[in-house]
């Protein structure tokens, strides 16, 4: 039979008898097992020598391993805590949909390069850049349409930062501007004023909604215009207006453009005579009377009134992205109606500065 050693509790020295014991409720008796489940107990209790062996290991390293889980579940659940205390939660942020928190937002952020906390996610907002705060969007003398950019621009503009000004104004496409200049950003709620796309092919039916009945029909001129350049249908050097735009002898525009461009005078004051028009629109600004009285204007005369009273630069391309030259899309651009700023819900101001290099 079996026995452990004296010296070592953990030998055991078999005898020759090699049967396995198996004890049961009867008593004991020996039995040979013939099959695995006798070796894995069967009905009683497995005393065979060698599984008392393994046994006597597993006594032994079952204290050791269990210490060792111990203080591994407690060494981690100290990183946890420890992590727990060392890294905030992720914040969620949704995308700004208001006024003021854009403005929060934008007014907080130095410069591009800094970290920004959360996504540059914009939502039903729209903005435009201002030079001189004045009654209207745009305090130009018979000016209707002004120009204005949507949720993707502010996300950008959003990016650049209080301090971005050089950034954001080369983004909107505003040409050259002398430093230091000081600019207003205009943001609002993009339901608060009437506003379309910049394509030309909407241009009629917003202008409609501005003139009305008075409006001429423009449907032949407006198709010259969205497929010939400006340079091509007044014969000007883009270039040259874009540092001057009024320039248009040095620019070498094409006479029927000059005869075109003296009709609408730029920057004139409305102090005519109130004129009336079907429909019932009725106006103060010689460069509005004359142009509505073209029945119907030509392509040129109708770009000469664009450029002059609203804004339509040389480089305007009407395919609806600011550009500083044709093939150089910049943001998404809208026209919105020119209203008087008051006009606008939830409208805020935040000026923004561009400095010397």
């Amino acid at each position: 039979m079996a026995a452990t050693s004296a010296t070592n509790p953990l030998t055991i020295q078999l005898s020759d008898e090699s049967a396995p014991h198996i004890i049961n409720a009867e008593g004991l008796r020996r039995h040979k097992p013939s099959r695995c489940s006798d070796w894995l107990g069967g009905s009683g209790a497995l005393v065979h020598p060698q599984k008392r062996l393994v046994l006597a290991y597993i006594a032994l390293l079952v204290p050791v391993v269990s210490c060792v889980a111990t203080g591994a579940a407690a060494y981690n659940a100290g990183l946890s805590a420890e992590d727990d205390k060392a890294t905030p939660p992720l914040v969620h942020h949704d995308c700004i949909t208001s006024v003021s928190e854009f403005a929060e937002a934008f007014s907080a952020r130095p410069n591009s390069s800094a970290h920004l906390d959360r996504p540059a996610c914009v939502a039903g907002l729209m903005g435009l850049v201002q030079r001189f705060r004045g009654e209207m969007l745009n305090n130009q003398a018979a000016r209707r349409i002004s120009f204005a950019f949507g949720d993707s621009a502010l996300e950008k503009v959003l990016v650049y930062g209080v301090n971005g000004g050089r950034e954001i104004v080369d983004l909107l496409g505003l040409g050259y501007v002398t430093t230091p200049s000081t600019f207003r950003l205009l943001v609002w709620k993009d339901a608060s004023a009437r506003h379309v796309r910049g394509f030309w092919e909407n241009l009629d039916d917003f202008m409609r909604g501005i003139y009305g009945a008075a409006l001429p029909d423009l449907s032949a001129a407006l198709a010259e215009v969205s497929r010939t350049s400006f340079a091509q249908l007044t014969g000007c050097d883009v270039e040259v207006l874009q540092s001057n735009p009024g320039d248009f002898a040095g620019a070498r525009c094409s006479e029927a453009y000059v005869e075109a461009s003296a009709q609408f005078p730029f920057g004139r004051a409305c102090d005519e005579p109130e004129r009336s028009f079907a429909g019932g629109f009725a106006t103060t600004c010689l460069q509005e009377i004359n142009f509505l009285a073209l029945d119907p204007p030509t392509a040129v005369q109708l770009r000469a009134f664009l450029y002059n009273c609203n804004g339509f630069n040389s480089l305007y391309t009407g395919y609806g992205y600011t550009a500083e030259e044709y093939d150089g899309p910049l943001v998404r651009e809208f026209w919105v109606e020119n209203v008087r700023e008051e006009a606008l819900t939830g409208r805020q101001a935040i000026e923004f500065h561009v400095l010397e290099p």
